[in-house]
């Protein structure tokens, strides 16, 4: 468990914490992770998901005092770094990994459940990207359908040019500042609007001519929206989580009942909500059908996690070595149609009860 609270005065504990080389180190870390989303093509991303993991460890570890002067400081470094490269902006990305760290060192404090442990931190996340999202709407003077809309138009064209310099073997594009929706240089909202420095009306520069597949890729991406937003912040917080727990188990600060996690089961009643957005996809038609596939979405990953379970309960009592253990993982992560089979073992275990927890008289920790 997290140390008691500190009877010190704040300012007197956060002094004292910077002065402690622990926190640098730590803080150091997360930099440096956050620092290979944009320094190191394609596998910075996955470095990147790790940024959380030496917050929360030392957050949950060593007190709140201490995890919030270490996410401060690590913040400050990215800010002030990113604002003498001229792109400030990108430090806001930072904000999401530390709404995980702050969501997973207190309910891991708290001694909660796996099930919000891994969900409040992706709820923070979600609400964060929700706020931003309006902000930039309002800010921009775009619907936020339009602000995601245009961002997905412009990480396509991206990743577009990426995998055509990857195939021809020519060297990776520069990215350059994250561009604002709409925009071709990345100057931000206020280039969205047609108008001069005097705010009289300009003719407008001609677009690009549409590409199909964009534009295929775009409508679908954008239907998709929320729900790939929630399953990627709950992947995150779950790859965080789980990477922490032999750390935390280690050094005696796990909760027992998050040490074990093969008797993890969804709620029985989630099943009527996926017959419902199953009906919802075949009759439905517009925002209603849309709605449905999210819901699937999701679902899909609650059931994905149950079937990790089932798996890890019989790779357990099969006494597979660990080694072998971390290629099955693997193969699971890097193929999606295992990935597709987990989710439905996880939904069959609902009726089969792979793992008798239905006989032993316990549905595991919710």
């Amino acid at each position: 468990m997290s140390p008691e609270p500190t009877s010190e005065r704040p300012m007197a504990a956060v002094w004292t914490a910077l002065k402690d080389p622990a926190l640098h180190r730590g803080a150091g870390m997360a930099v440096g992770f956050f620092l290979a989303i944009n320094l190191i093509p394609v596998f910075g991303v996955v470095l990147g998901v790790l940024t959380p993991v030496p917050l929360v460890y030392h957050y949950h570890t060593r007190g709140r005092v201490f995890g919030l002067t270490m996410i401060g400081l690590a913040a400050l470094v990215i800010l002030a770094g990113f604002s003498f490269l001229g792109d400030p902006s990108a430090a806001v990305v930072f904000l999401a990994f530390a709404a995980v760290a702050i969501g997973l060192g207190e309910a891991l404090g708290r001694g909660w459940s796996v099930t919000w442990v891994v969900g409040i931190p992706a709820g923070l996340v979600v609400a964060l990207n929700v706020a931003a999202l309006l902000a930039l709407s309002m800010g921009s003077g775009h619907s936020p359908r339009d602000v995601i809309r245009l961002s997905i138009e412009v990480q396509i064209r991206q990743a577009v040019q990426m995998s055509r310099a990857i195939s021809e073997g020519q060297p990776l594009p520069d990215p350059g500042p994250v561009p604002g929706p709409g925009t071709e240089s990345g100057a931000g909202p206020d280039a969205l609007r047609d108008q001069d420095s005097r705010g009289r009306d300009v003719p407008s520069r001609p677009a690009p001519p549409p590409d199909p597949e964009v534009e295929i890729i775009t409508r679908w991406l954008l239907r998709l929206a929320p729900g790939l937003m929630i399953l990627t912040s709950v992947i995150v917080s779950w790859a965080n989580f789980l990477l922490l727990r032999p750390f935390l188990a280690r050094k005696g600060f796990l909760s027992p009942h998050l040490a074990d996690l093969t008797g993890w089961q969804a709620p029985e009643k989630l099943i009527w909500v996926v017959i419902a957005a199953g009906f919802g996809v075949w009759w439905a038609d517009g925002a209603w059908s849309a709605a449905a596939i999210n819901v699937l979405m999701i679902s899909g990953l609650i059931y994905f996690f149950q079937g990790l379970a089932v798996t890890a309960q019989w790779l357990a009592r099969k006494r597979v070595p660990p080694a072998i253990r971390a290629v099955i993982y693997t193969l699971i992560a890097l193929q999606l149609v295992l990935a597709l089979a987990i989710a439905l073992l996880g939904l069959f275990d609902l009726w089969m009860d792979f793992r008798k927890l239905k006989n032993a008289g316990s549905a595991g920790p919710a």
